[in-house]
């Protein structure tokens, strides 16, 4: 199975959105893929097989997840709708995976302007507790995740200064090791623990090499993995600023 999650950048790049859709559904081909900052699809094949909620307001996008097999939206106490969608699809063997794609949406607070990701995706975790530890109706799905999106989180940020912020300390790998306690294993930790960083995101007004984008599988999933894959080319710089992340995965 083919997964695939990507950022695509709908407000910043309009004009081409269709194109997106296409590139992801026709080029990368997923069985599954995870949309942030995704429009809902022109094509109406694509959008049969496309569950997305829009954030709503000035914001004329949103998250979702498309699937070539049977699906249904994850109903639960959700805080973010539009940044965080849930998905239950059924594999032709019968298994059930809890699909979840996540946008970490800026906050600010009393009168700052300064926006933070950490906060809000700490919130989504919350409101995503009882899936990702099985409980009530979700029982089973603690052991077939997928969770992934633009988190517009990174440790690179981790000891560094922002303007107005003052020093992140560690709260980027707090985040990440919250994830981690659930079960959930990052794809990048595949073959070996991540030693570098790998580029997600183009940013304009930054040279860094940002990862903000990331796929976390449960741990009966994480070890059928057969191949991890950025997908960095001319044909994705003209359709976003953030670049596919693709796993593929032994379903057995």
């Amino acid at each position: 199975m083919r997964i695939a999650t990507w950022n695509m950048a709908y407000w910043s790049h309009k004009t081409t959105h269709d194109e997106a859709w296409r590139f992801l559904v026709e080029v990368i081909k997923p069985d599954v893929a995870l949309s942030q900052e995704a429009h809902t699809p022109t094509d109406e094949t694509i959008r049969k097989k496309t569950v997305l909620v829009k954030i709503g307001g000035t914001r004329d996008w949103g998250s979702g997840v498309y699937s070539i097999y049977s699906s249904k939206e994850i109903e639960f106490e959700n805080s973010y709708p539009g940044s965080l969608v849930g998905v239950e699809i059924e594999l032709p063997s019968g298994r059930k995976l809890a699909i979840i794609s996540l946008y970490g949406k800026l906050e600010t607070k009393n009168g700052d302007s300064t926006g933070f990701a950490t906060t809000s995706v700490h919130k989504m975790i919350s409101d995503l507790n009882w899936i990702l530890l099985g409980l009530g109706k979700f029982a089973g799905l603690e052991n077939s995740l997928v969770l992934g999106g633009d988190f517009n989180a990174s440790i690179q940020l981790d000891n560094t200064w922002r303007a107005g912020a003052g020093r992140y300390l560690n709260a980027h790998r707090i985040l990440f090791e919250r994830i981690e306690d659930y079960g959930l294993k990052s794809v990048f930790d595949y073959p070996e623990k991540q030693k570098s960083f790998v580029q997600t995101h183009r940013h304009g007004r930054s040279k860094k090499p940002w990862q903000n984008d990331y796929i976390f599988l449960s741990g009966s999933l994480h070890s059928r993995i057969k191949k991890v894959e950025v997908i960095d080319n001319a044909e994705v710089r003209l359709l976003s600023d953030h670049n596919p992340v693709v796993v593929d995965i032994d379903t057995g």
